[in-house]
Parts: C-alpha cells; sequence; structure tokens
C-alpha cells in the first residue's frame, strides 16, 4: 500500500518522527505514521508532498472494540490523535479506526 499526499502535521519527537496526512479531501480521516528517524533521513514540512507506503500484509485495521483494548499499543508505539492511526513496530504496523 502507497500513498501519496500533502503533510498537514510533522512532528519530530528524539529518534521518532510523526507524519499525519489526509487520505482523501471527501472523508475526514487522517493517517499518522511514527517511524524511526535517522540524522540521514530528510526531513520534511507541512505542505509538503510525502510518500507513505507499507507493505498492505503488514496492516491490521481493527474495531473500535479491538482500539479501546489495543490503547497501550498506540500509547507505547508514539501514535498520534487522529481518526485512524499507523503505529510502527520493527517491520510491522498496526492501524487503528476511531
Amino acid at each position: 500500500m502507497e500513498v501519496n499526499r500533502l503533510a498537514q502535521e510533522a512532528v519530530y519527537r528524539g529518534n521518532i518522527v510523526k507524519c499525519q496526512v489526509r487520505l482523501c479531501a471527501a472523508l475526514p480521516v487522517m493517517l499518522t505514521v511514527a517511524v524511526a528517524y535517522r540524522a540521514s533521513t530528510p526531513r520534511f514540512q507541512v505542505g509538503e508532498k510525502v510518500r507513505i507506503g507499507w507493505d498492505a500484509r503488514d496492516g491490521r485495521l481493527l474495531s473500535d472494540a479491538a482500539k479501546r483494548s489495543s490503547q497501550d499499543v498506540v500509547e507505547n508505539h508514539e501514535a498520534g490523535s487522529a481518526s485512524l492511526r499507523v503505529t510502527s513496530a520493527a517491520d510491522r504496523m498496526l492501524i487503528l479506526s476511531s
């Protein structure tokens, strides 16, 4: 899976960078990605077009009930507050809907 969208928010916190993009103009769904940041990683700015991708086999879309029971996972992986959250742990991604 891959999306090319404008960055709505960019937050650098130590070795983690969070980028938030709007998935579709007609839907109020935001995607927040938290990934490891290295000095060699290019910095991006709000309004800049970014490409976010992940292996579809590594994604999990969960219901609201699953989200509530997985809230500790979200907090432990630095997910931001948004309608749709994506957290990254090693080579796995967890997608949570609200």
